[in-house]
């Protein structure tokens, strides 16, 4: 189904709302709980249509939010999800040639199994944070060609009578929004975290080190207090920065798309007991009293 479509199907099921609203409002029922839902959904109706109006805005709008935030954080690069790969693909790399070389080297000082029994896990968090940035970096790449039509679906939902899919509506419209922005904006504050942490200042004697075993591997043993000290460090850079951040930032994405969602969708929808047992009851004492 194109865009057209759907906005077409969302003008039919506002319009259908309003139809409902007046069909409410003049059922010959005694009491106005129900006949209340009749003023309500003809405003229902009237903003599905202002939220439909807006289809023609939405992408100024979220461009200029999106450079709002800019502004005050700075503009996102798109390579920076490359690198971001490269730079775990490395550590991925350095990490598996001293766990081999340690392994090979283990029944000569058998010191360096307990280094290869900790740099295990180590490789484990680093392959780990390498496909949680691979699966961000595709979900960047391919969200600027869906997240207009996610909105699009979000404006369906929320025209639908009766605001039964109001709220389910009201998470695919603030979702699109909120991750069109945030999700840029996510690998450019991860490298100034990892900045701040010191980590190229740590990955360079990391670099010398390997290349140095590379060359020599009986090197390692002179060089085993140094390793020893760096890879902490780095670890502790690499898995604040790109493993516990990565949660984090969705942790808090998902709440700000949460509060626009619950501030877009209001209040949910009638219950079917309030079209069933309520209306019964106010019949049912009618005719008693």
């Amino acid at each position: 189904m194109m865009i057209g479509e759907f906005l077409a199907l969302g003008h039919t099921l506002a319009w259908l709302t309003y139809v409902f609203g007046i069909l409410f409002q003049t059922l010959p029922i005694p009491r106005k709980s129900i006949k209340s839902w009749g003023p309500a959904m003809m405003v229902d109706a009237v903003i599905a249509e202002l939220a439909l109006a807006t289809i023609g805005v939405a992408e100024p709008l979220i461009a200029w939010a999106s450079s709002l935030v800019q502004s005050s954080i700075g503009s996102p690069n798109p390579a920076t999800f490359g690198l971001i790969v490269a730079e775990l693909a490395t550590i991925d790399g350095l990490l598996l040639t001293i766990i081999t070389l340690t392994s090979s080297a283990a029944n000569l000082l058998p010191l360096l199994q307990a280094v290869t029994n900790l740099l295990t896990p180590a490789l484990t968090i680093v392959t780990s944070a390498l496909i949680l940035w691979i699966i961000v970096q595709f979900l960047a790449s391919f969200l600027p060609s869906v997240w207009f039509s996610a909105y699009v679906l979000g404006l369906v939902f929320y025209a639908i009578p009766f605001r039964i899919g109001r709220r389910l509506g009201s998470y695919f419209i603030s979702s699109s929004i909120i991750l069109t922005i945030a999700i840029p904006l996510m690998p450019s504050l991860a490298l100034s975290l990892q900045g701040i942490l010191g980590y190229q200042l740590i990955l360079n004697p990391l670099e010398e080190a390997v290349s140095t075993l590379q060359t020599n591997p009986l090197a390692l043993f002179s060089i085993i207090f140094t390793l020893s000290t760096i890879i902490p460090r780095l670890l502790a850079a690499v898995v604040i920065s790109l493993v516990i951040f990565p949660p984090v930032y969705f942790f808090i994405a998902s709440a700000v798309m949460r509060g626009v969602a619950n501030a877009i969708g209001g209040t949910s929808g009638p219950t079917v007991e309030s079209f069933t047992l309520v209306p019964a009851y106010e019949l049912g004492g009618a005719i008693t009293r």
